[in-house]
């Protein structure tokens, strides 16, 4: 049943349209999970995971504590899926990485005591296990064994900023995996050594000085 109200106004007539339910009807009801799963299953395939996100968020803020096991574990897929697609779309050329020639060449100029000061151009992060810092390791650095760089955020640099933050290892595969999360943290200052501690030895070789030895220890996760 419709009916239709006036509300006069000095000089001005306002019409509203009031809808009213007959007696004993419900209330529109919207998707029910099933199908907003289904909504977030079709716009994965089409890698609209933005729209994903928005979607599932939205039923998770509907339902609150009674949502859907299902409907979360979606929603935290979505997160990832647009941060991943967000970082593998915009990674350059270089892929972040710093050549140790250049790297090389800056840590002689800058000289050691501006490391141990930081006051220098980069800030050294080693994510190698403690043994093999121990045995050799780039004066200046710190050494965080890579299992445990998220529970020690409070040492670095603060994201986005001039500093440089070079993230080493051995050939550079536990740094790669470094460097995504902390560029997807927001530290747009991240990079790698290129081709790690290993090939910053080599290139020393050839330098008047070498510093250290290399360990064989690293644990392969492939590159």
């Amino acid at each position: 049943m419709k009916r239709l109200l006036f509300l006069s106004l000095p000089g001005i007539t306002i019409f509203l349209l009031a809808a009213t339910m007959a007696q004993g009807s419900s209330p529109i009801e919207g998707p029910t999970s099933s199908q907003v799963l289904q909504q977030a299953g079709q716009l994965f395939r089409h890698a609209d995971y933005k729209q994903a996100e928005n979607v599932l968020r939205r039923e998770i803020m509907k339902l609150g504590n009674n949502a859907r096991s299902k409907i979360w574990n979606r929603y935290r897929q979505a997160l990832l899926a647009r941060a991943g697609d967000d970082y593998l779309s915009t990674v350059p050329k270089d892929r972040y990485r710093v050549p140790v020639a250049i790297f090389g060449s800056d840590y002689n100029k800058e000289g050691i005591a501006r490391y141990f000061l930081g006051i220098a151009k980069y800030f050294l992060l080693d994510v190698r296990q403690t043994a093999e810092f121990a045995k050799s390791h780039i004066a200046g650095s710190l050494n965080v064994p890579f299992r445990q760089v998220l529970r020690h955020l409070d040492w670095l640099p603060k994201p986005g900023t001039n500093k440089v933050l070079l993230i080493i290892c051995r050939s550079q595969h536990r740094a790669n995996h470094v460097l995504v999360i902390l560029r997807e943290l927001g530290y747009t200052n991240a990079y790698t050594l290129r081709g790690g501690y290993h090939a910053y030895q080599r290139w020393l070789k050839k330098r008047p000085k070498s510093r250290g030895t290399v360990s064989d220890a690293e644990e392969d996760f492939g590159c």
